[in-house]
């Protein structure tokens, strides 16, 4: 996952606060680093495809991005809650 395209993306798409961009920017690389995302679904991690996914939830990026790794968690019965802000 390129790190700027997802930043971009998510500027773009919720215009965050920048603390809670760079936090989230920072979790979304640390998940697609450890590849439990590609494990546990089969798919590639993208920037497109997680601001895509964020932006589903019709929240705030922290709100969504915590939903998201709730949802994750559940479906996937794995740890992703240490990914949460």
């Amino acid at each position: 996952m390129n790190e700027e395209e997802l930043r971009d993306d998510l500027k773009k798409r919720f215009n965050p606060d920048p603390a809670v961009l760079d936090r989230v920017v920072t979790q979304a690389m640390r998940l697609h680093q450890s590849g439990q995302f590609e494990e546990d679904s089969n798919n590639e991690l993208t920037a497109t495809f997680l601001a895509e996914k964020l932006g589903s939830a019709d929240r705030p990026l922290k709100e969504s991005w915590n939903w998201w790794l709730g949802a994750m968690d559940f479906i996937a019965d794995n740890d992703y809650k240490k990914y949460q802000m």
